[in-house]
């Protein structure tokens, strides 16, 4: 469960990157507002199971907490995004890159495998 919440935060954030880096807003794909919908709420149904089942959860991408905020047309959170300064916006994937050594098989003493993955902090 953890390493897809982890898969859909880092999907969210790399898009949205993505996006604001690109230089005019002609140049975004098509559809881009209706696939970001669709990927956050993929990331709205997973955060139920993902607390009662104790899941590690990462920060959430700023883009999917600016959406929550409600209200928003394709144009409007065009807008949104490109007024985050890039110094808010949440580096998922390295929160991740920090967490992978926890996954890492290790050999117990007799000889077995355990699995570091302890997220209980």
């Amino acid at each position: 469960m953890d390493m897809i919440f982890m898969y859909m935060s880092c999907r969210i954030d790399t898009a949205v990157r993505h996006l604001v880096q690109l230089p005019t807003v002609a140049t975004w794909p098509a559809h881009w507002y209706h696939n970001l919908c669709i990927d956050m709420s993929t990331l709205d149904c997973l955060i139920p199971i993902a607390v009662t089942q104790n899941c590690y959860r990462l920060p959430f991408p700023t883009s999917y907490m600016l959406q929550h905020m409600g209200g928003w047309t394709e144009e409007t959170f065009h807008n949104a995004l490109s007024h985050v300064p890039e110094a808010q916006m949440s580096d998922t994937c390295s929160h991740v890159m920090e967490l992978l050594p926890q996954w890492t098989p290790h050999l117990q003493e007799d000889g077995g495998v355990r699995n570091s993955h302890s997220l209980d902090a």
